[in-house]
Order: structure tokens, then sequence, then C-alpha cells
């Protein structure tokens, strides 16, 4: 997403063209400030909508992963603005900065996220949505006329190691948006000790259609598909309190 046509012919006035880094982090930071301003939901596809409406409490944690901006697209941003508060996980360091700026009560990790902690490549696109660790995902969005604007190797963490818990009667949430690297995400986790009430996942492929490995990992641990926003998952933990 980029800034208003008028404010892009501003800035190529000046000279500053919309594929440039000066173009992107200046994008990041229209659409981050304007975002506060007002509005209530934030996410791509609304899942935030559906998010605070299964867990409407003033206070709660969670775990975002892949969180990309801080504000633009954020499917945690106004669980933060009701007074949650939790643990972003981004590698891409112009987001980290804006996270650390706008999400003072929020502990910021900038890394990928998956089972095991050791350094892997990551491919960078302009729209940093699409950024993935996956060949599979780079070759497909390839096809579709997307190319990586860089590749560079980044350290990866899991969430085993990163000291968080929780109970599923708790207001508590796992998200994880991470373009091919959920199964990662999940196997890195600690099940005993961090068990969110609910999980919000990418899944391209619809857990309403057919099942996929994330689907039967979920299951397995004890959650029912809730709800289906965009191409999220909105997974309810069964020894939960809401959305009964």
């Amino acid at each position: 997403m980029g800034i208003s046509t008028y404010g892009s012919r501003i800035l190529q006035r000046i000279g500053v063209s919309n594929d440039s880094d000066a173009y992107r982090r200046i994008s990041r930071t229209y659409w981050g400030l304007k975002s506060v301003r007002g509005s209530r939901y934030y996410s791509q596809f609304g899942e935030d909508a559906a998010l605070t409406s299964l867990l409407p409490h003033d206070s709660g944690f969670y775990v975002d992963v892949g969180a990309g901006h801080a504000t633009q697209g954020s499917n945690t941003y106004s669980l933060y603005r009701k007074g949650w508060h939790g643990v972003l996980i981004e590698p891409i360091a112009e987001n980290v900065a804006a996270c650390r700026i706008l999400r003072p009560r929020d502990r910021v990790v900038q890394a990928l996220c998956g089972n095991e902690n050791t350094s892997v490549p990551f491919y960078e696109f302009a729209s940093w949505q699409l950024s993935t660790t996956s060949p599979d995902v780079v070759q497909r969005l390839s096809g579709e006329g997307h190319v990586p604007v860089r590749e560079s190797t980044l350290p990866m963490v899991k969430l085993a190691d990163l000291e968080i818990s929780a109970s599923p009667r708790s207001p508590s949430l796992l998200a994880v948006d991470v373009e091919g690297g959920e199964m990662g995400v999940l196997d890195g986790n600690d099940w005993e000790t961090f068990l969110p009430a609910v999980v919000c996942i990418e899944q391209w492929d619809s857990p309403l259609v057919s099942s996929s490995p994330v689907s039967e990992r979920l299951i397995s641990l004890g959650y029912s598909l809730y709800n289906f926003v965009g191409n999220s998952g909105i997974w309810l933990h069964r020894d939960s309190r809401y959305g009964r």
C-alpha cells in the first residue's frame, strides 16, 4: 500500500521514485500515523474486528509473529489500544523501529521465528507483507510478477526460548503471519507453557475447504476453528471461556 496519488507525485518531483527504499520508509510512516488517527480496526482483512469481539477484555497478552508495521495491517494494534501488551516478532528493520516508537508497552524482537536457533535466508519484497523465508513462496510470487528487493541472512528464534506463558482460560492470543513458515513457528513453541486461548494464523488453504498440517496440529492441541477471516483462521481452545 502506497501513499496518495498526490503525495506520490510530490515525492517523484523531488526524486523519490515509487520503487525506492525512501518511498517505502515514507509510506510506512504515513500509513502508521494515518491509522492512529480515529481508527478502530487496522488488520488487512478485518481479523482484529473478529478478535476484539471474541476477546473484549481491557487487558490481555499476545504474541504477534510476523508483526509487520506497528499499526498498518496489524492484527494486534486494536488490542494494544484497549490496554493489552505482548511480544512482537518482526525481521524488517523499518517495521521494528515503528513498533518500538508507537508501541512502547510491547517487547519487540527483531528476528525470524521458527523451530530452531539458527540464521536463515530471508527474502524481502517491496510489499513487506509478502516477505518470506520460503524459496517455494518466492518462486510462486515471482510467477505473479513479484521479485525480492533484497536477500539477507537473519537470526531465527523459537517461541519456546522467549520466556512467555499463557493459559487458555486467560485472555491471550498467538497471531502468526509468516508467509509459508507457519509450521516452523508452531513446532518451535512449548505448548505446555504457552497455550493461548486463541490462535490467529494465516492459512492460504482455507480450513473450511480442506485439512492442512496447520489445521491438524491445532486440532491435536485442543483448538477448533472459530472463524475464517480473509486468509486467517481464528482458532479457539476447548478450555477457553470465550466465544461460547
